[in-house]
Parts: C-alpha cells; sequence; structure tokens
C-alpha cells in the first residue's frame, strides 16, 4: 500500500506581495522594449495619467486612451530608453526621477531627443491608479506630499504593496 505524504496547507502569508515600485519599474522596461500593451496592462482599468508640466500634452482616462498615447510614442521612435531613479516610496506612492531618450531616425543617435522629467505613481492592487508627470523629480515630490491631490493611500493595506 502507498504511503501517503503529508500535504502542507496552502497558507495566504506565502503569496508573494508586489511592491508599488516594482510596478513603476515594470512599466519603465515595457517602455524601454517599446511594448505599450505590456506597459498598458500594469495600469488599472480606469488609471488616469495627467501631463503636469508647463505645455503638458493632457489628460488620458482608461486603458484605451493610455494604449493609444503609448503606441504612437512607441511607434514613433526607433529607439526608446527611460532612465527612472526612485527617489521616494510612501505606501503605494512612488516619486521616480526620469530622462526619456529616443531615437526618431534611422541614422539617429540613440539620444535623438531627451527630455528629463518627474513621475507620481499611485499604485493600488499591484496595478498603477493614477500617474502624474512633473517638470522634474523636486515637482512630483512636491505634488505627492499635497494633501489635496489624491496622492494619498486609500488604506492601511497600500502600504505593504499588493497580491496578485
Amino acid at each position: 500500500m502507498p504511503t501517503r505524504r503529508a500535504v502542507r496547507p496552502c497558507r495566504s502569508d506565502t503569496v508573494l506581495r508586489v511592491q508599488p515600485r516594482d510596478v513603476l519599474l515594470a512599466v519603465n522596461a515595457a517602455f524601454s522594449r517599446r511594448d505599450a500593451a505590456a506597459m498598458v496592462e500594469r495600469f488599472a482599468p480606469d488609471a488616469v495619467a495627467t501631463d503636469h508640466r508647463q505645455g503638458g500634452l493632457g489628460t488620458w482616462r482608461g486603458r484605451e486612451e493610455l494604449l493609444a498615447y503609448y503606441a504612437g510614442i512607441c511607434d514613433v521612435a526607433k529607439e526608446i530608453r527611460e532612465d527612472m531613479e526612485i527617489v521616494s516610496e510612501h505606501g503605494g506612492v512612488v516619486v521616480a526621477d526620469c530622462t526619456f531618450h529616443a531615437r526618431l531616425t534611422d541614422d539617429g543617435p540613440a539620444e535623438e531627443l531627451s527630455l528629463p522629467y518627474g513621475l507620481v505613481a499611485v499604485v493600488r492592487d499591484g496595478l498603477i491608479q493614477e500617474l502624474g508627470v512633473h517638470q522634474d523629480a523636486e515637482a512630483a515630490a512636491q505634488a505627492a506630499s499635497t494633501p489635496e491631490t489624491s496622492w494619498a493611500p486609500q488604506s492601511s493595506s497600500d502600504a505593504g504593496g499588493s497580491t496578485l
């Protein structure tokens, strides 16, 4: 008669948690691969992205608008590299210092176009809920700390990341 092995019960605390910074870094990696669809998968279905820079490009709501926006950038650029440094993280709010580099022509240099900016991302349930593009990391950090914005985490469960 075969022996039975004891089966360990599955515990919910063994599920890997996704940290908010990892969500933003995954979007960054997809952007650098020019994979707009993979970027948008990391946004909530009703996510909002707003360009707050002077002369900003606008606001995009939902995955369909975000996909159209990011696909347009990815289609125009021959090569993209987004340098990103996470400068702060509190709960589900991540602030990053970024520089976008793009080669726009077949024979152009890798950094034919370079644009520095700061990002604020609000991450809940492993997805970006809100993304703000700011003039620089300092402006992004200031926006993240402004009580009038919706950047503050909505519950204490946001502090430890999200489970997938």
